[in-house]
């Protein structure tokens, strides 16, 4: 059977329809898997992304497969690791960018929950799908993606090339690269130390989501910044 844009297409609609029978208690989960596996028989690659998506997120929590379960509690095996593969290889580049996150909650877990240095084909795999879903991303997850090209290159030390992504990142609209800049110039990171430049990329996180204002002043505090009315009205200003 050839998959055409409108066979896609109806699949995409069918799949978002049975997600909200299944929130709604009208439909089994086991139910949409099953569907899911059949049409990834046809061929169809949102099929295949589909399947590895809610296995990430968890929508499938509770589902068993071979006496295996899987959801949530999978986030950070490889399950959905085979599917995203599997539908960037039949043409859908979007699962570029879902095997790029992945890879960086994974080497992120590694750091800072596990606390061990995170694996060197980790590390290489996140920059090989970063650098694939760059050809086809824009906006804000292009910029993702240029957030996770820098954070390899700064976990190899090599903090002038991840200054460069980080900035590429920030002005695409990447919050986290935002405030990487602002640490790195408030620190002297791969730039020259300059504080006025790293307020700078500190308010324009702020700017682009208020919720980091948190981790903002923390990291204002252990540079010795104090978070004061100035900041205040450079944010203002930025708004303006």
């Amino acid at each position: 059977m050839k998959v055409t844009r409108k066979i896609i297409k109806g699949f995409n609609e069918l799949a978002d329809e049975m997600i909200r029978l299944v929130n709604c208690s009208c439909l089994d989960k086991k139910n949409v898997l099953e569907f899911y596996m059949t049409m990834s028989k046809f061929g169809i690659p949102a099929a295949f992304h589909r399947v590895g998506f809610y296995l990430q997120t968890g929508v499938l929590d509770g589902i068993s497969v071979n006496g295996k379960d899987i959801g949530r509690k999978e986030m950070f095996t490889d399950t959905s690791v085979p599917f995203f593969k599997k539908a960037y290889a039949l043409g859908y580049s979007e699962a570029a960018y879902d095997l790029a996150f992945y890879y960086f909650k994974k080497s992120y877990g590694y750091k800072f929950y596990c606390h061990k240095p995170v694996p060197l084909n980790i590390q290489r795999r996140l920059k090989y799908w970063a650098t694939k879903a760059m050809r086809h991303e824009h906006g804000i997850r292009r910029g993702q993606m240029c957030h996770f090209i820098g954070w390899y290159y700064y976990q190899f030390g090599n903090k002038n090339t991840a200054v460069a992504y980080w900035r590429r990142g920030a002005r695409a609209g990447c919050i986290e690269s935002c405030i990487e800049l602002g640490i790195c110039y408030g620190w002297g990171e791969g730039v020259s130390r300059n504080i006025k430049r790293s307020l700078y990329w500190f308010a324009r996180s702020i700017i682009l989501d208020r919720k980091v204002i948190g981790r903002v002043k923390r990291e204002m505090r252990r540079m010795g910044i104090v978070y004061g009315d100035g900041f205040r009205r450079l944010c203002s200003a930025w708004e303006r």
